[in-house]
């Protein structure tokens, strides 16, 4: 049974921004060190545009899988690493483990898309 559909889109040039401020605060508050590094990011001298896709699309995964879930909860317990095959996906087990439970979702689904600027993401929560 669907319980929930969340959708979110960013600016990737605004995450690009972001991600390049000279502290590097956002992307350390925001994104996993797996997140991090599987989208390349080194630091805020050294963001390239594939760099500021893949966490565009990250950020609007955590957004979307907030609105699908439907509960209040911190989007940092919000992990979406890549497959080997390169697809992105919401790990649900460790600290969203118990937010997921108590939301009754046995399942995320989630799509990615970048386009004319935009990432855009869809989770639908099973339950």
């Amino acid at each position: 049974m669907i319980l929930g559909i969340g959708a979110d889109m960013v600016s990737i040039s605004e995450i690009k921004r972001l991600l390049e401020e000279p502290s590097g605060a956002f992307a350390r508050r925001t994104f996993t060190e797996r997140e991090r590094e599987q989208a390349g990011w080194a630091g805020p001298d050294a963001v390239t545009d594939a760099c500021a896709s893949r966490l565009a699309g990250t950020f609007a995964a955590k957004e979307a899988t907030f609105k699908a879930v439907a509960q209040p909860f911190d989007l940092r317990l919000v992990e979406v690493p890549r497959a080997d095959t390169g697809a992105p996906y919401i790990e649900t087990t460790g600290p969203l483990e118990p937010v997921l439970a108590a939301a009754g979702v046995t399942a995320l689904h989630l799509s990615i898309t970048n386009e004319a600027g935009l990432a855009v993401a869809m989770v639908l929560a099973e339950g």
